[in-house]
């Protein structure tokens, strides 16, 4: 195999990750790394790095986006996986700069309540908090979110249901 049947079939490997989502610089140096020729691998990482195709800073917004979004996660744990995915300070900074931790972590308690019994305080607040805190969220935002959650799911649990003909 010649010196460029290798630069194409890493290109075709690189484009092929690519389309799957997403990646950094350095994730995809080191995908490519397991398969293909390092000089390869620098060449074709530095010619996507030139485009669109591969920018640190955009794959920071999309990871934050995906994090946030259907399983919220705190920002704290969010800049940790960018870090181990080699993207620099100033960007994962950027990049979580909009995320509300807070409301995150509501989002997510609406979520878990409901396969959390409510029957103790003890057991509802043991549960809620471990799952906000598997997720990064500090301590005081677990504390207020159970709090929280425990008010609405008693308030909930008291209102008549308006489907029930009286």
């Amino acid at each position: 195999m010649t010196e460029r049947d290798s630069v194409d079939n890493t290109r075709a490997a690189a484009l092929r990750l690519l389309t799957q989502r997403p990646r950094s610089v350095l994730e995809l140096k080191n995908r490519l790394s397991q398969r293909f020729p390092t000089d390869a691998v620098n060449e074709v990482v530095s010619a996507l790095a030139t485009t669109s195709l591969l920018d640190d800073a955009a794959f920071a917004r999309w990871w934050t986006e995906s994090r946030t979004g259907s399983r919220p996660m705190a920002a704290s744990m969010i800049a940790r996986e960018l870090a181990q995915k080699g993207i620099d300070g100033e960007t994962v900074a950027v990049a979580i700069a909009d995320v509300d931790d807070a409301a995150n972590a509501r989002a997510l308690a609406r979520k878990a309540v409901r396969s959390i019994p409510t029957d103790q305080y003890d057991r509802f607040a043991r549960r809620l908090l471990g799952r906000l805190a598997r997720r990064g969220y500090s301590s005081n935002v677990c504390r207020s979110v159970v709090q929280e959650a425990w008010s609405e799911s008693k308030d909930a649990a008291m209102e008549p249901d308006p489907d029930v003909a009286r």
